[in-house]
């Protein structure tokens, strides 16, 4: 199980045996590098931690401890775990400022506790089977165990709809995710999950200028207190209001200067320029990386090998090879647009939307939208009446700005599917007491983010030993952020982040707090006129697997549409299509799926 893991930790490893009890630890050294050797214990052995991520406050919580009279044998962040669990039991993780993923064994009371930290930034999977629970970071650890591999074909039908999987479940029937500010305690061959921290109700007496003077303290000690570390670290840069406040406040504290690096595709969009401006003005070391497309397609599996699901936007991958070159830690502006209110244009949507669910009119509108969607072929089109036919449904209406295809096409695509009530249901607790704009606020944050953004940037991170730090959602400032009402962070006819963009802007140059949100992304209609397409043309049309669960006369119906650059979504599926190809002939169809042995190469020969 460790050994398919070493890309995440290639430094060191260590093992925890005893009966009834496996614990193993592939180990990135960034923090006491000589004495951070794991599993950690405490004093007499009787409880053994293992661990993936960074604790921020260990230095605060180890002063604490040994207050307590707590003996500690390292320097290491780590071991702050397992005396916080002697001084407070369970509810030790509730006072941890960081991002991990916790395996704690308790010998005296036979107990496994597993713990994911608030904001679901490092991933933690678990399987449970006849009394037995086998637990990884990755899912490919836990399939090196003979588990039976059946595809979710729910979470299949998400995936492909909206882009990723939300909650607990994963493509495989047998393997789930432990969800953000969860605790799994695992005994006497029962497991009990709880969460610790939920998002906290909005303070409606919250003002502006209150907001902005809390801020800037709390940026400043968020990115300070993720700086330490006993190897190099860098940042990813730009030129964007998130990445340029990481840089801008790294650079005052950092003792040389600091290692700055930007991607681009050789496209219109890309912020090689931007970047380069924030740089010399803080003077940093910058590196640029340019990546095509061709060696994109041709290294796709060996991303999905590490990704473990079929998505397209793995490109972080490129940089964090670079990075890696040059650091060992790397800060990233990750989370920003979840917490400061980042997303302008899909504000726009959300506030017509909103307006349009409240008019007295909104009846008239859902039968509109209703009779409207069957008369035109459009897929844009028919999503704006799809949108008017689902007013007052915030649920529905989120999976539609979110990307999920008309009943019609997932009834002639899918074999077999789920019905769309069963993808809405993964987002109606966040419309039940919030309004539709809040609503959409708090579903990115606690599923997008977690399940799409936040995933990605640790497999692509992981798979070339490369830690990612996301400062923006350090415990202060998302405590101060999460309760603060959206109309405070976004109005209309803005470019969103106002409390960020006026707590930063002495900071800034003025360009980068005028700059609007610039998403980062490939431009796919020019990757599927070129080797993407080839590939998709090659591979899907005699694929066994496509056949297996989809419709061979839509595929070739999608693959023979005359092209159009305003196709996107139409590519953006069969980008997923051969993604699903390649995941299932490497986690279902191979003999021993996920093994470091596997030629994932082979797959585009």
């Amino acid at each position: 199980m460790i050994d398919v893991l070493r890309h995440r930790g290639p430094d060191d490893r260590g093992f925890y045996v005893d009966d009834g009890i496996g614990l193993a630890n592939a180990r990135l050294s960034i923090i006491d590098l000589a004495g951070g050797h794991q599993p950690i214990h405490n004093e007499d052995g009787t409880i053994q931690v293992t661990y993936n991520g960074e604790i921020y406050n260990f230095q605060q919580m180890r002063k604490a401890l040994e207050s307590f009279g707590h003996k500690f044998y390292t320097q290491s962040d780590t071991e702050v775990i397992v005396h916080g669990y002697e001084q407070f039991g369970e509810n030790f993780v509730s006072k941890l400022n960081g991002m991990f993923a916790i395996a704690l064994w308790d010998s005296k009371s036979k107990k496994l506790i597993l713990a994911r930290d608030r904001m679901g930034i490092k991933p933690l999977y678990y399987a449970l089977e006849k009394g037995k629970l086998l637990f990884a970071s990755e899912i490919k650890g836990i399939l090196q165990a003979p588990l039976a591999r059946v595809v979710d074909e729910e979470a299949l039908f998400t995936i492909l709809n909206v882009g990723y999987i939300p909650g607990d479940g994963t493509l495989l029937k047998s393997v789930k995710k432990l969800p953000p500010s969860s605790v799994l305690v695992f005994q006497g061959g029962i497991a009990k999950i709880t969460t610790y921290w939920e998002i906290p109700p909005i303070d409606a007496s919250m003002g502006e200028d209150n907001v902005v003077e809390r801020l800037l303290p709390v940026l400043e000690e968020a990115v300070q207190g993720q700086l330490v570390a006993d190897v190099p670290i860098g940042c990813f840069l730009s030129g964007g209001l998130d990445s340029s406040t990481i840089v801008a406040l790294a650079s005052r504290v950092s003792t040389q200067p600091l290692k700055t690096f930007c991607m681009g595709f050789g496209e219109e969009t890309d912020e090689f320029r931007d970047a380069r401006a924030v740089a010399e003005h803080f003077g940093t070391e910058h590196e640029e990386l340019m990546v095509d497309s061709s060696l994109g397609m041709r290294l796709y599996p060996k991303m999905i090998w590490h990704m473990e699901s079929p998505k397209y936007n793995l490109y972080p991958w490129f940089v964090c090879e670079l990075v890696r070159k040059h650091v060992t830690v790397c800060l990233s502006g990750n989370g920003g647009d979840e917490v400061f209110g980042g997303y302008f244009a899909r504000y726009q949507n959300a506030v017509r939307i909103g307006d349009l669910s409240k008019s007295p009119l909104a009846p008239l509108f859902r039968g509109v939208g209703g009779l409207s969607q069957s008369i035109f072929h459009n897929l844009k089109v028919k999503n704006r009446f799809r949108v008017l036919s689902a007013l007052g449904d915030g649920a529905t209406e989120y999976t539609l700005l979110a990307g999920a295809f008309p009943e019609s096409l997932n009834a002639a695509l899918f074999k077999d599917r789920p019905g769309a009530n069963q993808l809405r249901d993964h987002y109606s607790t966040f419309f039940e007491t919030s309004d539709f704009m809040q609503g959409l606020m708090n579903a990115e944050l606690r599923t997008k983010l977690v399940d799409d953004l936040l995933s990605v940037d640790d497999t692509m991170s992981m798979a070339h030993s490369l830690e990612l730090r996301v400062p923006l959602l350090d415990n202060r400032i998302v405590d101060v952020l999460c309760t603060v009402p959206w109309q405070l962070k976004y109005q209309p006819g803005t470019y969103g982040k106002l409390l960020l963009r006026k707590a930063v802007q002495d900071l800034l140059p003025h360009e980068s707090l005028r700059k609007p949100k610039w998403g980062f992304s490939v431009n796919v209609s020019a990757w599927y006129n070129g080797e993407l397409g080839e590939l998709v043309k090659q591979i899907l049309p005699e694929s066994e697997v496509i056949r297996k669960y989809f419709n061979e006369g839509t595929i070739r119906r999608l693959i023979e549409r005359p092209f159009s650059p305003e196709d996107r979504r139409y590519h953006v599926l069969l980008w997923q299509l051969l993604g699903f190809h390649f995941w299932h002939r490497i986690f279902i169809d191979s003999e021993k799926a996920g093994s470091t042995s596997l030629d994932v190469d082979a797959l585009v020969a």
